[in-house]
């Protein structure tokens, strides 16, 4: 999928932050909704730090390169590991304290692109180090990368994000 798809999925995972807060007891401002839905949006590029031509190592200006020569594609960073590593980073460092929700956001963005990935032929290694690559679809079914399915999946997820910032005004 698109580096747009992946950012507009992630994006939508703010919901996830917002109920996190809720059931803390914490409401959060709009500028906190606006910071969850950006933190999806990262969460949802970080796979892809691995990747020369993604979307994240264009924001970094190449600083991601020597990850690329080291870690392969679609395999540490697109796995459950990956998960746990960010989300227990994310917590450690505070991102909580920053915005109710944050670290779950941020995991939830990252799950987004690993979920949306297992659509296409490729497939992910999700249960890295394991060797074998798994795929919601038969290769001949999986759609194609800029495809219908990928713009529709970008569409709906930009007017579900859009849905959660109007109604945390």
């Amino acid at each position: 999928m698109t580096g747009k798809t992946h950012m507009a999925v992630g994006a939508s995972t703010a919901w996830i932050g917002a109920m996190a807060a809720g059931a803390a007891g914490v409401e959060l401002t709009t500028g906190d909704a606006a910071l969850l839905v950006a933190l999806g949006a990262l969460g949802a590029l970080l796979p892809d730090l691995d990747a020369p031509k993604s979307r994240i190592h264009n924001v970094f200006k190449g600083l991601t390169t020597p990850i690329g020569y080291i870690a392969k594609h679609r395999n540490f960073f697109h796995s459950l590991l990956a998960v746990a590593i960010v989300f227990g980073a994310s917590w450690w460092f505070g991102a909580n304290e920053l915005v109710p929700g944050a670290a779950f956001v941020l995991a939830a963005g990252y799950i987004s692109h690993i979920v949306i990935d297992m659509l296409t032929p490729a497939g992910v290694r999700v249960l890295f180090p394991l060797k074998a690559k798994l795929h919601w679809l038969p290769r001949k079914l999986s759609p194609k990368t800029g495809g219908i399915v990928d713009n529709l999946l970008f569409l709906l997820a930009s007017g579900a994000t859009g849905l959660f910032l109007i109604s945390m005004i």
